[in-house]
């Protein structure tokens, strides 16, 4: 338990307490925090590639190279292709993953994560997931199965889709209070983990200068995005920008950054100490 956690410092105009989730202050023009937080961000690096390598690019793509260390050759099932799925795809692809199974309800979402390196898509809305897995892994499901949306049933599912020995591994964040149902013996006897993963495991203790490495890292990719391609619907490959979406509620949503297959090897730390 952190002090923040029992009492945010932020207040609004009369005085009441806002809540300070997840204890930062990402839409505020000016934060203060303490040195540990803070990383220098290189001069050639535009502010908008940086927000997503410490973001979503982090917590999707570390969620695959940092808390399951994923090998070459292994299975991979994304459950969700959102900001976060499409990194963890991305870094599923780059860890040499094969097959990488990209799950999700809307089709824009399936051809995004196409984009980012998945190898097969499959619709939740209209397909059979775990018979599709099964015929993508000729029966033999997944070796990772990665859940980036905070949706109870997305977990229960996930439990099903690996395969022994397998690893789920929990990346989106639930409301407080949701709860999932599992059967722990079929853990127990087919060797099974379940594996929290938050930020990509990124702000642990004492990886400061790995991180200062992965921004170094970071900026390569940065000075190859192509700022043009921030508009709704557009994508292109080679490290580049990317966004998708239509109508209101996904206009301008920025989904990741792009890496060319070989970039970026090794792991991808957070910006944190």
């Amino acid at each position: 338990m952190f002090p923040l956690d029992l009492k945010s410092p932020l207040t609004d105009r009369e005085g009441a307490p806002v809540v300070h989730g997840m204890r930062i202050g990402a839409f505020a023009e000016h934060v203060v925090v303490d040195a540990s937080q803070v990383a220098v961000i290189p001069k050639d690096i535009p502010l908008d590639s940086a927000a997503l390598i410490s973001c979503g690019v982090i917590t999707g793509m570390g969620a695959v190279v940092n808390t399951a260390a994923v090998r070459t050759g292994s299975s991979v099932v994304v459950i969700g292709c959102g900001g976060v799925g499409l990194n963890s795809v991305q870094g599923a692809r780059i860890a040499g993953a094969a097959p990488i199974i990209a799950v999700d309800v809307a089709d824009g979402k399936l051809d995004a994560a196409r984009a980012f390196g998945a190898t097969h898509a499959i619709n939740a809305k209209t397909e059979d997931v775990v018979a599709r897995v099964g015929e993508f892994t000729q029966g033999r499901k997944a070796d990772y199965v990665f859940v980036t949306v905070g949706v109870a049933g997305a977990t229960e599912q996930a439990v099903g889709l690996m395969k022994r020995n397998g690893a789920t591994v929990l990346v989106g964040m639930p409301p407080s209070g949701v709860t999932s149902t599992i059967d722990p013996g079929w853990l127990a006897a087919d060797g099974q983990r379940i594996l929290g993963s938050k930020m990509g495991l990124g702000a642990a203790a004492g990886r400061r200068a790995e991180n200062r490495r992965a921004l170094s890292r970071g900026a390569a990719e940065a000075r190859r995005a192509d700022h043009g391609a921030l508009s709704a619907g557009s994508h292109r490959r080679g490290g580049r920008l990317v966004a998708f979406g239509s109508g209101a509620a996904q206009r301008h949503r920025v989904l990741g950054l792009l890496s060319p297959p070989l970039a970026g090897r090794g792991r991808v730390r957070g910006l944190g100490d």
